[in-house]
C-alpha cells in the first residue's frame, strides 16, 4: 500500500526524467565537443578554455546577485508570513497582493522595473523637481534594479511556501504567546521562524537557484559588462556564428555544477525528517 502512490507517479516520472537526461546530455557533450551544432564533432576542451577567463567573474556575480536578493526575499518574505499569518488589518490585501505578486512572470516584472526606475522611467519624471540626477537603479554599478526585482518576486514566494509549512498547533502557541504578553517582534523570531524555518531553508535555496539561472531580469535591468553567468550562457548560445555553440554549453555545465552543489549543500543540513 506504501508503494502505491509511487507507482502512479512512475510515468510522469519517465518522461520528466527523459526530457531532462536528454537536455542535460547535450549539454555535456556538446561541451566537449562530441554533440556540435557546426557539424563537426572531436572531443576537446577547448569550450572550457574559451570560457575560463570571463566565467570566474560571471560565477562570483551571479553568486553575489543571488546571495543579496535571496536574503532580502527571505527576511521580506518572513515579515509578508507573519503579518498574513497573525490576521491583521490589512491582511487580505497582502495575500491578494501576494498571490499577483506569484503569478506575474520575471518579464513582466523586469519589464515594468524599468520603466519604473530607469532614468527616463515614471519615478525620475514625478521626482526630477527633488531629485535632479536620479540614481542609477538600472544598468547601475550596483544591480540595484536586479536585486529588487528578485527580492520583491522571491519574497512572495517565500512567504506562501511559509505560511503553506505553519503547524496545526501553530494556532494554540500563537495564543499563549499572545497571553503573556509576547511583542511581535518576539512572536515573529521566536514564535513563527522556529516552527518554519526548514521550509524557509527549502525556499530560500529554490530562489537562489533561480536567481543563478535566471537570465531575463539580468538581461533587461543589468550592465552589459560584467555580465552573469546566466547571461554568458544564453549571449554564446544566441549567437549567429554556431561554433559558440559548445562555449555556452560548457558555460551551462558550470551552472549546473554549482546549483548541484548548492542542492547537495541544502539537503546535507536538513535534517532526514525534513528531508522527507
Amino acid at each position: 500500500m506504501k508503494m502505491k502512490p509511487i507507482v502512479k507517479l512512475i510515468p510522469a516520472l519517465l518522461l520528466i526524467l527523459t526530457v531532462s537526461g536528454l537536455g542535460l546530455a547535450k549539454t555535456l557533450f556538446g561541451s566537449f565537443g562530441l554533440w556540435s551544432d557546426a557539424g563537426t564533432s572531436h572531443a576537446s576542451l577547448a569550450s572550457y578554455q574559451q570560457v575560463s577567463n570571463s566565467a570566474l567573474s560571471a560565477l562570483l556575480l551571479s553568486i553575489t546577485l543571488g546571495t543579496i536578493s535571496t536574503l532580502l526575499a527571505a527576511l521580506l518574505g518572513l515579515a509578508i508570513a507573519y503579518e498574513i499569518h497573525m490576521a491583521y488589518r490589512f491582511s487580505p490585501i497582502l495575500a491578494l497582493v501576494t498571490g499577483l505578486i506569484v503569478v506575474t512572470p520575471h518579464l513582466v516584472t523586469a519589464v515594468s522595473f524599468n520603466f519604473l526606475l530607469g532614468d527616463a522611467g515614471l519615478l525620475a519624471r514625478f521626482f526630477h523637481s527633488f531629485i535632479p540626477s536620479w540614481p542609477q537603479f538600472v544598468a547601475g554599478p550596483l544591480w540595484l534594479s536586479v536585486i529588487f526585482d528578485f527580492a520583491w518576486k522571491e519574497s512572495a514566494f517565500i512567504a506562501l511556501v511559509l505560511l503553506a509549512s505553519v503547524p496545526v498547533e501553530m494556532r494554540d502557541m500563537k495564543f499563549t504567546a499572545r497571553m503573556l504578553g509576547t511583542k511581535p517582534f518576539q512572536m515573529a523570531t521566536r514564535v513563527l521562524l522556529p516552527s518554519v524555518k526548514y521550509p524557509l531553508i527549502i525556499s530560500s535555496a529554490l530562489a537562489f537557484i533561480y536567481s543563478i539561472g535566471s537570465y531575463e531580469v539580468t538581461w533587461i535591468l543589468g550592465r552589459t559588462y560584467p555580465e552573469p553567468l546566466a547571461n554568458m550562457t544564453f549571449r554564446l548560445f544566441s549567437d549567429s556564428n554556431l561554433t559558440q555553440r559548445p562555449a555556452a554549453y560548457a558555460s551551462a555545465v558550470l551552472s549546473i555544477i554549482l546549483i548541484a552543489i548548492i542542492g547537495v549543500t541544502v539537503t546535507f543540513f536538513l535534517p532526514r525528517r525534513s528531508r522527507r
